[in-house]
């Protein structure tokens, strides 16, 4: 059976990004072939190590209110890698249905906590912090 062609769209330190990659390529029956990593900002620790493990890296560093021109950029860089499968691995914008949409039902989103709670950065900090002020979390894990 032919692998899945995948990207992994980062914002961070692309640890989750590494693992992806590493085990990929570890496995030859990995059912999912990289062919592309996105960053949303200027990463040069974790887009070096993606151009080392990834055909393809790129860097789409557009504010926040240009929403509509990033997703078109991240539209158009998925579809011409023709890219069946995309990886959110510490991603941290949330995307529209311009992007959900065509890749319904082919989107992993892996978050460091167990949602709802802890939404967005830092996780780990703020379940500490909440055991340790009033012990209302005794467990911590994370969302995929």
């Amino acid at each position: 059976m032919p692998k899945l062609r995948g990207a992994i769209l980062i914002s961070g330190r692309g640890s989750n990004m590494r693992a992806l990659l590493k085990a990929a390529r570890a496995d030859d029956d990995y059912p999912i072939e990289f062919a592309l990593i996105i960053a949303d900002k200027k990463l040069p620790e974790a887009l070096s190590a993606a151009a080392e493990l990834a055909p393809r890296a790129v860097c789409l560093t557009i504010a926040e209110p240009e929403r509509t021109v990033f997703e078109a950029q991240l539209l158009a860089e998925l579809q011409d890698h023709h890219i069946d499968l995309v990886c959110l691995a510490g991603f941290m914008r949330v995307l529209s249905s311009r992007i959900v949409r065509p890749f319904a039902d082919r989107i992993v989103n892996i978050h460091p906590s167990l949602l709802p709670r802890f939404k967005g950065r830092d996780t780990h900090r703020r379940a500490l912090e909440a055991w340790q002020n009033d012990h209302t979390d005794a467990e911590h894990g994370c969302s995929v």
